[in-house]
């Protein structure tokens, strides 16, 4: 009812803020803001046509802005429009001028009518000036910050889905521009395509790749013309000016400049003979990036590019037939690569790939001859190559290839020579010395006469002449000389020619050829043993590992027949590992390591034979694992694993055959022959005084019954044997707590044996008191 009212008395008023809307709402019981709401949707249209209205006018410039204004305040007082909705209807009714007006130029975009995109790209871009200082007054009379106003209304985008005409608009009028004004794009052009690419929200991006798409080549032409003659370049104030009336970005000219850069770079290089710049060639080249202010890298890249294959086809041809290239060469390419305009990197990154281009089949030839060396040979291969190479040659044909590598890459300068410490070099010098020496000269004297007064005689006399002469001396002087190590940054791995698995075979057989060469060729091999492995791409802890398990293989061959019936190494032996660890180039802490896993694997070995024996191990096998490992000094327990049960056995079978040999009695002597063989065991005191108490029982126990028979038998001879041992065990518990229980006649007949048979002898009544106290 009340929407129904408020259009009556807009009819009937033209105007809603009459008292009589006021009765009307207070009548119905309508709030406010539903109340406020229904009026809106009633001046709503109105108001928009009133806008509407009002745009046309500022397009046609019939009225004067501030006249539009003034009616449009009428209208908005009339309609009581609240200032959110005087905004909104702004804001619909631009954009909708402006998208009618975007789609008018985007018809003529679709034709190709460049005349008429031209117009209406204009005439948009002033109605869009129109309309912001409308909305710039309009700001104004509402007492709000003008470009606030225009900022929040223009906050749209017009021509929606429509990018590839807003991208043709851009191109046509820019075309147009430049066509109509001798290729020059005028300020108001500028101003025009700047304010048409933000309405319709063409990005910067893309119009930059028109405008330079456009503008480019008029540009480009002119740095073309500029730059004929590279060592006249004197327009540079031509191309600014052309720079300068385009408008192009800073970006963008760079580019057009790289571009040119590139193309004279390639016309100069394709014209010289081979791609060999001259000097003149080279130093015009390097003129003209400087004066097209192309950036020393990009140049850089750019020549890299054009000449490297140039300088390439240079260092394959000064390496020849062999391969590698004299130290007479590497000036001259160096100069080579200057005059190309290639930097240090670059050049040396194409010398390193040619290089590596050469290497590729020669470290794939080495897996091949792996391959044959490894292959067991047969018949058939000999017949198919009629040759029948031996093993030794094969091996002595891959060493070669080897140290030929080697050669290879260090003589190419493909390996970096670091100095690393110094060494002393004592050599002889021959040297000029003078000296002072002494002869005999016959010289005629004249003297007085004895013979007769007054009277003089001429005589020979011997008179002692000094010399001074020149003579040569050898001297011998100690010099101190730098050191030097190689690196390899070129390796067979880093060119991808093999795998490391691979690498590390073809090092294992270079080392086991050197270890096994005959002392002419030896030294040599060994010279190349470190850097064959650099240039293969091991690291020293790889090439250090495989070392080691070649020594351990040859540490093991060798102890395990060198160590027959020894207990430690003798001179030879260790001078046997000396010239192992020289061969092997291994370190003082890998031959240790290897010298004690090899000991222990050959001792681990002589612990089971000794068990292999089964109840025939003998004191003299056990006393040899001892002796051996305390040589060695290694802990069977802890080093071998040797079980408690095994020591125990061992204990007792070295202690019981003592014992019954007379090498162990009980006192001062026995017990530090039995603390011996508990130290060379490993064992504990206590687990050993345990071991020996049930040894004596156990040994008395089974002594004695015999001891009982051959009395019994009267085979008192018999007896007299196992009685002293009998006595010898019991002795080490004072002939106490053996356990054993005999019938008294059988004791008395065993003591009246021994005393018969031991009297008068020294010692006899000590053994018979023992012999008693044992059997009571």
């Amino acid at each position: 009812c009340y929407s129904q009212a408020v259009g009556a008395v807009l009819e009937e008023e033209g105007s809603v803020g009459g008292d009589e809307l006021e009765r009307i709402r207070s009548v119905l019981s309508v709030g406010e803001r539903e109340a406020k709401r229904l009026e809106e949707e009633k001046t709503r249209p109105l108001f928009e046509k009133a806008v509407m209205d009002a745009l046309a006018d500022v397009r046609s410039k019939e009225n004067s802005i501030s006249s539009i204004i003034g009616s449009l305040a009428i209208t908005s007082n009339d309609l009581c429009v609240s200032s959110e909705l005087y905004e909104s209807v702004l804001q619909s009714q631009v954009k909708s001028s402006l998208t009618n007006t975007f789609e008018g130029v985007a018809k003529f975009v679709r034709v190709g009518n460049v005349a008429g995109v031209e117009k209406g790209v204009s005439d948009m871009v002033e109605y869009l000036d129109d309309v912001k200082a409308f909305l710039d007054k309009v700001g104004t009379e509402m007492t709000d910050d003008e470009e606030t106003l225009a900022t929040r209304v223009l906050s749209f985008s017009v021509g929606e889905g429509m990018k590839k005409e807003k991208t043709n608009a851009y191109r046509m009028f820019l075309k147009s521009s430049l066509a109509s004004n001798d290729s020059k794009l005028s300020e108001a052009a500028r101003s025009t395509l700047a304010k048409f690419a933000g309405i319709v929200e063409l990005s910067k991006f893309d119009s930059q790749i028109v405008y330079k798409e456009v503008v480019g080549p008029t540009l480009t032409e002119t740095v073309l013309k500029n730059t004929e003659d590279l060592h006249s370049l004197d327009g540079a104030a031509d191309i600014q000016s052309v720079v300068d009336s385009l408008g192009l970005t800073a970006d963008a000219v760079a580019e057009i400049k790289m571009s040119v850069y590139r193309q004279r770079l390639t016309e100069v290089s394709e014209s010289a003979e081979g791609g060999i710049l001259s000097e003149e060639q080279s130093a015009g080249l390097k003129s003209l990036a400087s004066f097209l202010s192309v950036p020393d890298t990009e140049a850089a890249k750019l020549c890299a590019k054009v000449n490297g294959p140039a300088y390439k086809s240079s260092v394959v041809e000064a390496m020849g037939e062999s391969g590698v290239i004299m130290d007479s060469y590497q000036e001259p390419l160096d100069q080579l690569r200057q005059r190309l305009l290639l930097d240090e990197q670059r050049g040396r990154s194409i010398y390193m790939a040619t290089v590596a281009e050469k290497m590729d089949p020669m470290c794939k030839g080495l897996v091949t001859a792996l391959e044959d060396i490894q292959k067991p040979a047969s018949n058939d291969d000999k017949e198919k190559d009629g040759l029948g190479i031996t093993a030794e040659q094969k091996t002595t044909d891959f060493m070669a290839a080897c140290m030929t590598l080697v050669d290879f890459v260090k003589g190419n300068k493909a390996a970096e020579q670091i100095e690393d410490g110094t060494d002393s070099v004592t050599r002889d010098v021959e040297k000029e010395v003078e000296k002072e020496v002494e002869r005999e000269e016959i010289k005629m004297v004249t003297r007085p006469t004895l013979k007769a007064p007054g009277e003089t005689e001429t005589v020979e006399e011997k008179v002692i002449v000094k010399d001074t002469v020149t003579e040569t001396v050898t001297e011998t002087i100690t010099e101190t000389v730098p050191k030097y190590r190689y690196e390899f940054p070129l390796t067979a791995q880093s060119i991808s020619s093999i795998q490391d698995e691979a690498a590390a075979a073809i090092y294992k057989q270079f080392v086991i050829g050197s270890f096994s060469a005959k002392d002419d060729k030896a030294a040599t091999y060994e010279e190349y043993q470190e850097q064959i492995g650099l240039v293969l791409g091991l690291d020293d802890a790889e090439m250090t590992k495989i070392a080691g398990s070649i020594g351990a293989m040859v540490f093991d061959n060798y102890f395990s027949t060198s160590m027959q019936g020894k207990s430690e190494l003798d001179q030879q032996d260790m001078m046997f590992l000396a010239q192992i660890k020289d061969k092997l180039k291994m370190s003082d802490d890998v031959v240790e390591r290897l010298l004690l896993s090899t000991q222990k694997n050959l001792l681990s070995k002589q612990v089971e034979r000794v068990f292999v024996a089964g109840t025939k191990i003998t004191a003299e096998s056990v006393r040899a694992v001892r002796d051996q490992a305390a040589g060695m000094g290694i802990d069977l327990a802890r080093d071998l694993g040797v079980t408690d049960d095994r020591l125990g056995r061992m204990f007792t079978i070295e202690v019981s055959e003592g014992i019954e040999g007379g090498a162990i009695t009980a006192g001062d002597d026995g017990s530090d022959s039995i603390a011996e063989i508990v130290e060379g065991l490993g064992m504990s005191e206590a687990k050993a005084e345990a071991l020996l108490e049930a040894l004596v029982k156990d040994r008395s126990s089974r002594i004695v019954k015999n001891i009982s028979a051959d009395v019994a038998r009267g085979n008192d001879a018999r007896a007299m044997k196992d009685l002293p041992i009998f006595i010898s065990y019991a002795k080490f518990v004072g002939g106490e707590n053996l356990g054993i229980k005999l019938a008294k006649n059988v004791v008395d007949s065993i003591v009246a044996v021994f005393e018969s048979a031991t009297f008068g002898q020294p010692g006899a009544e000590d053994d018979l008191q023992i012999l008693k106290k044992a059997l009571s």
